[in-house]
């Protein structure tokens, strides 16, 4: 390899080859530093990528009271007994009446993340306006007094299809 006449210089006047490599080290510790950091930024980003987790199904529980976490660990558990341990669910309460949690929603359902939205038996007219225009009315389902809709457009269609089903059959 080539190095510059001061580096070989240098280099020729140490006798091992662990006086040479140190002194190598020493004369590139840019590089050195440079890929090193290059290596770091490698490994993190694919542990980063294998560590992310997809959402199977998103489920927004539009009311205008919050609706209790033993609530939703209900929807949850027989959402997943439906469709099977693996399944991955981002269930969320959204408050009619809050603007900052409407304009979540509607950003949402902009960008198609959104793919059950639930709405209580009897809703009010405030929360039929929140989710005016969003839902499918022809693909409407009942779980645990509540009445599950499919999202237009929503990501995960196959699995909504599936719930369904496997709810009629019981």
């Amino acid at each position: 390899m080539k190095h510059s006449a001061i580096i070989q210089e240098n280099l020729d006047k140490r006798k091992t080859k662990k006086e040479k490599c140190a002194y190598l080290l020493y004369a590139y510790k840019e590089w050195a530093i440079a890929i090193g950091i290059g290596f770091i930024l490698v490994i993190i980003f694919v542990l980063l990528m294998g560590n992310t987790q997809t959402t199977d199904l998103t489920v927004r529980i539009i009311s205008e009271l919050p609706v209790s976490q033993d609530t939703i660990d209900e929807f949850s558990a027989e959402i997943q007994a439906e469709l099977g341990e693996e399944t991955t669910l981002d269930i969320q309460n959204f408050l009619a009446g809050n603007t900052d949690q409407e304009q979540m929603l509607t950003t949402q359902m902009t960008a198609q993340e959104i793919d059950l939205l639930a709405l209580p038996e009897d809703p009010s007219d405030k929360v039929l306006a929140v989710v005016d225009g969003m839902i499918d009315e022809n693909n409407i389902f009942t779980l645990d007094g509540y009445s599950f809709s499919s999202a237009f457009n929503a990501p995960h269609a196959d699995k909504i299809t599936n719930l369904k089903k496997g709810l009629h059959e019981k």
